[in-house]
């Protein structure tokens, strides 16, 4: 196994975890278990990889039994399973540059140098098992809220919209020939300095703009219309500035939703074969998961391995 205890480590939370995956593995989970516990797509999960997994949960003060890290494992193995498949993956300069922010800048640097600790050192573990999932679960929702070819459907839509828009038709009337949303919207600048007497002046409930937002907002006269169509994470926007002033816009807007991550998402995780390698891991997670070995697929494919996760 890859866990070693550090020098100087004194925090109950790690000898908890280390007594914890001590006690499991003699209590005879892996006592004929190959090495290789699973295998998603061409991914390989190892008891090694578990075994952290357990340690992590440990860490952050809670538990998590074998059954239940392998599936948290697979599902990271999905989710860069299918980044692969459109192109979506993690650099090495990415992973440094998030390393090193998430060093800087973690809200609970305790229960970090916690985590650090369970991996003692084993750095490429620590990074594939604790940092990568956060990564490329961003990376792979930012690709899909703006790939055109996803997107084609709302994209044309919203883009027929706003040429009506554009030659003069009324908003509310384009969205409904359209078949889009119509909207008013009131949107307020943050203040988080503001004094408490000015904090009448900002209605609660009221839209917080973003910085792009904003600067396009910014940059129209009222009763005029923006001359690019808006663009966030989720949905596409046509927007005419009505009224601006003391920190609140007013707005009139033709609003295309974007296309949903999520169902998408499960569709191409059908696609990625999933083998349990372990009987007694997989009959575990049958009687406690029974849904999640029926939407895996590929459990009896033939799987060409190509890397560890």
């Amino acid at each position: 196994m890859g866990l070693k205890l550090g020098r100087g480590w004194n925090k109950g939370r790690f000898f908890g975890a280390a007594l914890f995956l001590l006690l499991f593995m003699v209590g005879g989970w892996w006592d004929a278990c190959p090495k290789v516990v699973a295998v998603v797509g061409e991914t390989l999960l190892s008891e090694e990889d578990v075994s952290y997994r357990i340690a992590v949960q440990l860490a952050y003060g809670g538990t998590i039994e074998p059954p239940a890290a392998l599936v948290a494992l697979i599902k990271d193995a999905q989710e860069r399973e299918v980044g692969g498949t459109v192109g979506v993956i993690v650099t090495a300069q990415e992973m440094d540059v998030f390393a090193k922010g998430v060093e800087k800048h973690s809200k609970a640097p305790e229960v970090l140098k916690s985590v650090k600790m369970v991996f003692a050192g084993d750095d490429d573990a620590y990074r594939r098992i604790y940092l990568m999932p956060k990564i490329i679960n961003r990376k792979l929702r930012a690709w899909f809220s703006r790939d055109a070819r996803v997107q084609k459907q709302p994209r044309d839509a919203i883009q027929e919209a706003y040429a009506l828009a554009a030659a003069g038709n009324d908003f509310e009337q384009v969205a409904e020939a359209t078949g889009l949303m119509f909207a008013k919207q009131d949107y307020k600048t943050e203040q988080k300095d503001a004094p408490g007497a000015l904090k009448d002046y900002f209605p609660e409930g009221m839209a917080m703009l973003s910085p792009p937002f904003q600067k396009i907002l910014d940059g129209l006269k009222a009763g005029k219309m923006a001359q690019t169509i808006s663009e966030d994470n989720v949905d596409y926007r046509v927007v005419r500035l009505l009224k601006k002033g003391e920190g609140i816009y007013k707005t009139i807007e033709i609003i295309a939703v974007k296309e949903a991550f999520d169902p998408w998402f499960r569709k191409q995780v059908e696609k990625v074969p999933v083998r349990i390698q372990d009987n007694d891991l997989r009959a575990a997670i049958a009687a406690k998961y029974p849904n999640f070995l029926r939407n895996q697929s590929g459990e009896d494919a033939q799987v060409k391995v190509k890397r560890h996760i």
